[in-house]
Protein backbone atom coordinates (compact mmCIF):
# COMPACT_ATOMS: atom_id res chain seq x y z
CA UNK A 1 0.00 0.00 0.00
CA UNK A 2 1.18 3.54 -0.53
CA UNK A 3 0.93 5.97 2.21
CA UNK A 4 1.33 9.80 2.93
CA UNK A 5 4.04 11.27 4.35
CA UNK A 6 3.27 11.90 8.32
CA UNK A 7 5.04 15.12 9.29
CA UNK A 8 4.90 16.07 13.05
CA UNK A 9 2.95 19.17 14.28
CA UNK A 10 4.13 21.07 17.40
CA UNK A 11 1.39 19.33 19.37
CA UNK A 12 2.59 15.85 18.34
CA UNK A 13 6.16 16.69 19.09
CA UNK A 14 5.09 17.82 22.36
CA UNK A 15 3.51 14.76 23.29
CA UNK A 16 6.59 12.59 22.42
CA UNK A 17 9.43 15.00 23.73
CA UNK A 18 11.56 14.17 26.57
CA UNK A 19 13.12 17.45 28.33
CA UNK A 20 13.15 19.17 24.62
CA UNK A 21 15.84 17.26 23.58
CA UNK A 22 16.46 15.40 19.73
CA UNK A 23 16.34 11.47 19.81
CA UNK A 24 17.15 9.22 16.89
CA UNK A 25 14.40 7.17 15.51
CA UNK A 26 15.94 3.69 14.26
CA UNK A 27 14.55 1.67 11.84
CA UNK A 28 15.10 -2.13 10.60
CA UNK A 29 14.18 -4.49 13.12
CA UNK A 30 15.28 -8.19 13.78
CA UNK A 31 13.53 -10.44 11.38
CA UNK A 32 11.89 -12.83 14.26
CA UNK A 33 11.11 -9.69 16.21
CA UNK A 34 9.99 -7.68 13.21
CA UNK A 35 7.60 -10.66 12.30
CA UNK A 36 5.87 -10.67 15.32
CA UNK A 37 5.98 -6.99 15.91
CA UNK A 38 4.00 -7.06 12.44
CA UNK A 39 1.55 -9.64 13.63
CA UNK A 40 0.99 -7.62 16.89
CA UNK A 41 0.57 -4.37 15.03
CA UNK A 42 -1.33 -5.05 12.04
CA UNK A 43 -4.51 -6.68 13.74
CA UNK A 44 -3.09 -10.20 15.52
CA UNK A 45 -1.63 -11.64 18.43
CA UNK A 46 0.45 -14.62 18.17
CA UNK A 47 -2.52 -16.99 18.54
CA UNK A 48 -3.44 -15.36 15.11
CA UNK A 49 -6.41 -13.64 17.46
CA UNK A 50 -7.66 -10.29 16.17
CA UNK A 51 -6.97 -7.21 17.42
CA UNK A 52 -9.32 -3.89 17.76
CA UNK A 53 -9.62 -2.74 14.22
CA UNK A 54 -9.29 0.69 14.49
CA UNK A 55 -6.16 0.46 16.93
CA UNK A 56 -5.08 -2.20 14.56
CA UNK A 57 -4.92 0.47 11.59
CA UNK A 58 -3.23 2.70 13.18
CA UNK A 59 -0.94 0.21 14.35
CA UNK A 60 -0.31 -0.59 10.53
CA UNK A 61 0.06 2.83 9.33
CA UNK A 62 2.89 3.31 12.30
CA UNK A 63 4.82 0.29 11.40
CA UNK A 64 4.95 1.34 7.56
CA UNK A 65 6.05 4.55 8.97
CA UNK A 66 8.84 3.54 11.59
CA UNK A 67 10.15 0.73 8.77
CA UNK A 68 10.55 3.59 6.33
CA UNK A 69 11.96 6.03 8.19
CA UNK A 70 15.92 7.19 7.42
CA UNK A 71 18.03 5.14 10.10
CA UNK A 72 20.34 8.51 10.54
CA UNK A 73 17.37 11.43 10.63
CA UNK A 74 16.69 12.88 13.95
CA UNK A 75 13.31 13.72 15.18
CA UNK A 76 13.76 16.90 17.12
CA UNK A 77 11.76 17.47 20.26
CA UNK A 78 9.52 20.14 21.63
CA UNK A 79 11.54 23.25 23.37
CA UNK A 80 11.09 23.84 27.25
CA UNK A 81 10.19 27.19 28.02
CA UNK A 82 11.41 27.66 31.94
CA UNK A 83 10.16 31.42 33.25
CA UNK A 84 11.60 32.08 36.61
CA UNK A 85 9.26 33.98 38.97
CA UNK A 86 9.28 35.33 42.28
CA UNK A 87 5.76 35.77 43.39
CA UNK A 88 2.17 33.98 42.57
CA UNK A 89 1.20 36.34 40.31
CA UNK A 90 4.18 36.12 38.04
CA UNK A 91 3.92 32.44 38.11
CA UNK A 92 0.13 32.38 37.24
CA UNK A 93 0.87 34.93 34.65
CA UNK A 94 3.47 31.53 32.98
CA UNK A 95 1.32 29.48 33.74
CA UNK A 96 -1.29 31.36 31.30
CA UNK A 97 1.72 32.07 29.07
CA UNK A 98 2.15 28.26 28.52
CA UNK A 99 5.35 28.08 30.75
CA UNK A 100 6.54 23.86 30.61
CA UNK A 101 8.22 25.06 34.12
CA UNK A 102 9.10 27.73 36.77
CA UNK A 103 12.57 28.88 38.43
CA UNK A 104 11.63 29.90 41.91
CA UNK A 105 12.94 32.99 43.53
CA UNK A 106 12.82 35.85 45.69
CA UNK A 107 14.24 39.40 45.13
CA UNK A 108 14.31 38.63 41.08
CA UNK A 109 15.66 42.45 41.22
CA UNK A 110 19.14 41.00 42.41
CA UNK A 111 19.37 38.55 40.63
CA UNK A 112 17.25 35.77 42.67
CA UNK A 113 17.89 34.85 46.20
CA UNK A 114 16.17 31.60 47.79
CA UNK A 115 12.25 31.67 48.04
CA UNK A 116 10.12 31.06 51.77
CA UNK A 117 9.00 27.75 51.77
CA UNK A 118 5.54 29.81 52.01
CA UNK A 119 5.81 31.15 48.48
CA UNK A 120 7.19 27.14 47.39
CA UNK A 121 3.75 25.85 48.34
CA UNK A 122 1.31 28.58 46.96
CA UNK A 123 3.04 28.30 43.49
CA UNK A 124 2.83 24.98 43.77
CA UNK A 125 -0.81 24.73 44.67
CA UNK A 126 -1.53 27.10 42.38
CA UNK A 127 0.08 26.08 39.64
CA UNK A 128 0.51 22.63 39.79
CA UNK A 129 3.71 23.37 36.94
CA UNK A 130 7.31 21.82 37.88
CA UNK A 131 9.68 24.15 40.24
CA UNK A 132 12.87 24.34 40.71
CA UNK A 133 13.76 26.21 43.71
CA UNK A 134 16.66 28.36 43.82
CA UNK A 135 19.02 28.25 46.63
CA UNK A 136 21.22 31.39 47.04
CA UNK A 137 21.43 32.64 50.29
CA UNK A 138 22.29 36.30 49.69
CA UNK A 139 23.43 38.46 46.85
CA UNK A 140 26.83 38.70 45.41
CA UNK A 141 29.24 36.26 44.59
CA UNK A 142 28.82 32.74 45.02
CA UNK A 143 32.17 31.83 47.36
CA UNK A 144 30.44 30.93 51.00
CA UNK A 145 31.40 30.24 54.28
CA UNK A 146 31.25 27.30 56.29
CA UNK A 147 27.87 29.02 57.69
CA UNK A 148 26.14 29.93 54.28
CA UNK A 149 26.96 26.34 53.27
CA UNK A 150 25.21 24.25 55.99
CA UNK A 151 21.87 26.73 56.06
CA UNK A 152 22.41 25.63 52.50
CA UNK A 153 22.25 22.25 52.64
CA UNK A 154 19.43 22.05 55.08
CA UNK A 155 17.41 24.49 53.30
CA UNK A 156 17.84 22.79 49.78
CA UNK A 157 15.86 19.43 52.05
CA UNK A 158 13.64 21.59 53.56
CA UNK A 159 12.59 23.21 49.81
CA UNK A 160 12.27 19.46 48.42
CA UNK A 161 9.96 18.38 51.69
CA UNK A 162 7.84 21.39 50.76
CA UNK A 163 6.99 20.47 46.68
CA UNK A 164 10.64 21.46 45.19
CA UNK A 165 11.28 18.98 41.98
CA UNK A 166 14.83 20.65 41.61
CA UNK A 167 16.75 22.94 43.14
CA UNK A 168 19.03 25.46 41.12
CA UNK A 169 22.04 26.48 43.27
CA UNK A 170 25.95 26.70 42.86
CA UNK A 171 29.23 27.44 44.77
CA UNK A 172 32.64 28.71 43.59
CA UNK A 173 36.29 28.66 45.26
CA UNK A 174 37.88 31.50 45.53
CA UNK A 175 39.73 30.47 42.47
CA UNK A 176 36.97 30.30 40.48
CA UNK A 177 36.64 26.66 39.76
CA UNK A 178 33.08 25.19 40.50
CA UNK A 179 33.40 23.55 44.46
CA UNK A 180 32.68 20.05 44.16
CA UNK A 181 33.58 19.21 47.77
CA UNK A 182 31.34 21.83 48.90
CA UNK A 183 27.90 21.40 46.18
CA UNK A 184 27.83 17.26 46.89
CA UNK A 185 26.11 17.44 50.74
CA UNK A 186 23.99 20.06 49.35
CA UNK A 187 22.49 18.29 46.49
CA UNK A 188 23.10 15.09 48.55
CA UNK A 189 20.44 16.49 51.24
CA UNK A 190 17.79 17.51 48.38
CA UNK A 191 18.29 13.46 46.66
CA UNK A 192 17.68 12.70 50.29
CA UNK A 193 14.63 14.68 50.68
CA UNK A 194 13.12 13.50 47.50
CA UNK A 195 13.82 9.89 47.95
CA UNK A 196 11.99 9.94 51.04
CA UNK A 197 8.88 11.40 49.93
CA UNK A 198 9.24 8.79 46.74
CA UNK A 199 9.28 11.72 43.98
CA UNK A 200 12.07 12.79 41.47
CA UNK A 201 14.40 15.38 41.48
CA UNK A 202 16.51 17.59 38.89
CA UNK A 203 19.49 19.54 39.96
CA UNK A 204 20.86 22.10 37.89
CA UNK A 205 24.23 24.45 38.49
CA UNK A 206 22.62 28.11 38.14
CA UNK A 207 24.49 30.96 36.38
CA UNK A 208 27.73 30.57 38.80
CA UNK A 209 29.09 28.58 35.71
CA UNK A 210 29.44 32.07 34.16
CA UNK A 211 31.91 33.37 36.22
CA UNK A 212 33.55 29.89 36.88
CA UNK A 213 37.31 30.07 34.90
CA UNK A 214 37.17 27.00 32.86
CA UNK A 215 33.54 25.97 31.65
CA UNK A 216 34.22 22.68 30.11
CA UNK A 217 36.35 21.68 33.40
CA UNK A 218 32.90 23.31 34.92
CA UNK A 219 30.67 21.17 32.70
CA UNK A 220 32.45 17.96 33.51
CA UNK A 221 32.20 18.44 37.37
CA UNK A 222 28.63 19.09 36.79
CA UNK A 223 28.63 15.28 35.02
CA UNK A 224 30.22 14.07 37.71
CA UNK A 225 27.84 15.54 40.18
CA UNK A 226 24.78 14.27 38.08
CA UNK A 227 23.36 17.52 37.38
CA UNK A 228 20.48 17.36 34.64
CA UNK A 229 20.61 20.76 34.20
CA UNK A 230 23.07 24.05 33.76
CA UNK A 231 21.93 27.49 33.23
CA UNK A 232 24.07 29.59 31.55
CA UNK A 233 24.70 32.72 29.41
CA UNK A 234 27.45 31.39 27.95
CA UNK A 235 29.54 33.29 30.37
CA UNK A 236 28.13 36.65 28.39
CA UNK A 237 26.57 39.36 29.50
CA UNK A 238 23.25 37.87 27.57
CA UNK A 239 22.97 35.06 26.04
CA UNK A 240 22.83 36.19 22.50
CA UNK A 241 26.33 37.67 23.14
CA UNK A 242 27.22 34.14 24.41
CA UNK A 243 26.09 32.00 21.62
CA UNK A 244 29.19 30.48 20.02
CA UNK A 245 30.05 29.06 23.39
CA UNK A 246 26.99 28.36 24.45
CA UNK A 247 26.67 25.72 20.63
CA UNK A 248 29.98 24.20 21.76
CA UNK A 249 28.92 23.30 25.50
CA UNK A 250 25.79 22.03 23.76
CA UNK A 251 27.79 19.95 21.74
CA UNK A 252 30.19 19.01 24.91
CA UNK A 253 26.88 17.94 27.22
CA UNK A 254 25.54 15.23 25.45
CA UNK A 255 21.75 13.80 25.88
CA UNK A 256 21.95 13.23 29.30
CA UNK A 257 22.89 17.52 30.50
CA UNK A 258 20.37 20.05 29.59
CA UNK A 259 22.38 23.24 28.92
CA UNK A 260 19.18 26.23 29.86
CA UNK A 261 19.75 28.93 27.75
CA UNK A 262 19.52 32.25 29.82
CA UNK A 263 19.90 35.85 29.94
CA UNK A 264 18.40 38.30 27.61
CA UNK A 265 16.00 35.62 26.15
CA UNK A 266 13.12 36.88 24.26
CA UNK A 267 10.73 36.19 21.80
CA UNK A 268 12.32 38.01 18.95
CA UNK A 269 15.86 36.72 19.87
CA UNK A 270 14.68 32.76 20.65
CA UNK A 271 14.78 32.11 16.92
CA UNK A 272 18.40 33.25 16.34
CA UNK A 273 19.14 31.54 19.77
CA UNK A 274 18.01 28.20 19.06
CA UNK A 275 19.51 28.01 15.53
CA UNK A 276 22.76 29.43 16.78
CA UNK A 277 23.19 27.13 19.93
CA UNK A 278 21.50 24.26 19.38
CA UNK A 279 19.83 24.22 22.40
CA UNK A 280 16.26 22.82 23.29
CA UNK A 281 15.66 24.89 26.72
CA UNK A 282 15.80 28.68 27.30
CA UNK A 283 14.90 30.61 30.80
CA UNK A 284 13.33 33.66 30.72
CA UNK A 285 11.49 35.75 33.01
CA UNK A 286 10.00 38.14 30.59
CA UNK A 287 9.51 40.70 33.02
CA UNK A 288 7.04 44.47 32.85
CA UNK A 289 7.28 47.12 35.63
CA UNK A 290 3.96 47.99 36.63
CA UNK A 291 3.03 50.88 38.99
CA UNK A 292 2.31 50.44 42.63
CA UNK A 293 -1.09 50.24 43.65
CA UNK A 294 -0.19 53.05 46.83
CA UNK A 295 -1.70 56.01 46.39
CA UNK A 296 -0.13 58.10 48.85
CA UNK A 297 3.72 58.07 48.36
CA UNK A 298 6.41 59.34 50.55
CA UNK A 299 8.77 60.40 48.42
CA UNK A 300 12.53 60.44 48.97
CA UNK A 301 12.49 57.51 51.59
CA UNK A 302 14.43 54.76 49.88
CA UNK A 303 14.56 51.83 51.40
CA UNK A 304 16.08 49.25 48.87
CA UNK A 305 18.85 49.82 46.07
CA UNK A 306 19.70 53.04 44.76
CA UNK A 307 18.22 53.87 41.71
CA UNK A 308 15.04 51.91 42.02
CA UNK A 309 11.67 53.41 42.49
CA UNK A 310 9.83 51.87 45.42
CA UNK A 311 6.75 52.40 43.49
CA UNK A 312 7.36 49.77 40.87
CA UNK A 313 6.67 45.90 40.81
CA UNK A 314 8.18 43.58 38.61
CA UNK A 315 5.98 41.32 37.28
CA UNK A 316 6.11 38.56 34.55
CA UNK A 317 4.07 39.06 31.30
CA UNK A 318 2.05 37.23 30.48
CA UNK A 319 1.74 38.06 26.69
CA UNK A 320 5.24 37.88 26.70
CA UNK A 321 5.31 34.38 27.66
CA UNK A 322 2.73 33.20 25.24
CA UNK A 323 4.49 35.18 22.42
CA UNK A 324 8.10 33.10 23.50
CA UNK A 325 6.01 29.96 23.51
CA UNK A 326 4.49 30.72 20.34
CA UNK A 327 7.61 31.41 18.41
CA UNK A 328 9.44 27.54 20.17
CA UNK A 329 6.31 26.17 18.65
CA UNK A 330 6.54 26.94 15.40
CA UNK A 331 10.42 26.35 15.30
Amino acid sequence: HNFPNFALSASNRRALGKRGMPTQVKSGCGSQHSHRLRLRLAGRGPNNSSLHPPLAAVAVVAVHFIARWPASREVFMPYTLEVCVDSVASALAAKRGGADRLELCADLIIGGTTPSLALVRQVKAETGLPVRALLRPRFGDFCYDRYELAQMAETAAALVQTGADGIVTGVLTPEGELDVDALRPIYAAARAAAKAAGRPIVCTLHRAFDVCKDPFAALEAAKALNLGTILTSGQAASAPAGASLLHRLVEAAGPDLEILVGAGVTPANLPALAAETGAHAFHMSGKQVLDSRMTFRREGVPMGLPGFSEFEVWQTSEETIRAARRVLNEL
